[in-house]
């Protein structure tokens, strides 16, 4: 609960003016009553004034518009200064819903599902910045008393599969040419030699991804998935291009159908997608390899929102726009070739690749 003595305000904003509801509830002079209602403005404004010794037990945010909100939620003491009471731009999807008390926050999902929940905390890595963490962040396992990745736990619990990808495994398919493919257990690597053009891939139908469709078939529209893996490349060549990718086709190349994954052009890695017809075009992952350093990537699909990238638990990219939506084959597929004869000898390894789908 939040005390307020006469006078002072609960105040809050949102990016966009009238989009985000508010109820808030608790005692007025000792009376239980809901206190105050509206829309945020823009900027910070009041949505509660005291004329009492109140107490506020809740507050309640519902974004109504077609696109994510960062919302912000203060007290500001008579003659003091403002204070937050949530973390810091928090973002509330469409749709999604948002309680405190003050002490904890609850974040809801248009399906009545409770995607966060914990202490707000200020110690280092703390809570206050697990709202842009990915499920891979050191700092959701710094925090497992009141444990804020429930929402991907919840993958797993509601119909979810975890996919551990060894490379050794029979289910993979290469397609050599006149490249070298090394698998191993945990990784694999990808060979085009000095004065060699070929492409080399190795790919896999993921199966029982989307409960009640075919086998080998993934309903981008229902089902949730992050795709994690590790990268590096080995020396620079200006003619190599790599793709690791989750999608329809088990070809080399870019997308021209429902998926996800990243590109490699020589040492810089961009994101990419394709949903509704189009492709997303390469987004900035803000990474350029170096010679043999290993880099991890996750990528979050979440069902007609979003598509985010991640690289060593950072966000770096999110398409709202070009998301895959259709009902398609599921292949993974590696792939690395140059695009003239290369001048040297020169790999990539993909390591330890996961996928956790649900719907």
């Amino acid at each position: 609960m939040i005390s307020l003595d006469n006078g002072d305000k609960i105040q809050g904003d949102a990016t966009t003016a009238a989009k985000v509801d508010f109820v808030i509830s608790g005692l007025d002079a000792n009376a239980v009553k809901q206190l105050a209602d509206g829309q945020l403005a823009n900027a910070i404004g009041d949505m509660y004034t005291a004329d009492s010794a109140d107490v506020v037990s809740g507050i309640t945010l519902v974004n109504t518009n077609s696109t994510a909100e960062e919302v912000n939620l203060y007290v500001l003491p008579n003659g003091g200064t403002a204070r937050r009471i949530i973390p810091v731009d928090l973002s509330l999807g469409v749709g999604y819903s948002l309680y405190t008390d003050g002490q904890k926050i609850s974040v809801m999902d248009t399906a009545g599902q409770v995607l966060s929940s914990w202490s707000v905390d200020d110690t280092a890595g703390g809570t206050n910045g697990l709202t842009t963490q990915p499920p891979s962040s050191n700092a959701f396992y710094d925090h497992t008393a009141t444990p804020p990745f429930d929402h991907f736990l919840h993958l797993l619990r509601a119909r979810g599969h975890l996919h551990v990808m060894q490379f050794d495994d029979e289910q993979w398919t290469d397609v050599a040419g006149t490249t070298d493919i090394t698998r191993r257990t945990q990784d694999v690597q990808i060979k085009v030699s000095n004065g060699d053009t070929e492409v080399g891939r190795i790919y896999q139908y993921f199966r029982g991804l989307t409960t009640g469709y075919v086998d080998n078939i993934i309903h981008w529209s229902l089902t949730e998935a992050i795709l994690q893996f590790q990268i590096s490349r080995h020396t620079s060549e200006a003619l190599a291009v790599s793709y690791v990718q989750l999608k329809k086709d088990n070809t080399e190349g870019e997308m021209s159908n429902d998926g996800v994954g990243i590109k490699i052009e020589n040492f810089v890695v961009t994101g990419h997608c394709w949903g509704g017809g189009s492709g997303s075009g390469d987004l900035s992952l803000d990474l350029t390899l170096t010679h043999n350093v290993m880099q991890a990537i996750s990528i979050h699909h979440k069902p007609n929102t979003f598509v985010k990238w991640y690289v060593n638990g950072v966000l770096k990219a999110t398409e709202e726009t070009d998301y895959p939506t259709g009902t398609e084959f599921s292949n993974f597929v590696i792939s690395h070739k140059t695009t003239g004869a290369a001048s040297a000898d020169n790999y990539l390894s993909v390591f330890n690749p996961i996928l956790l789908a649900s719907m």
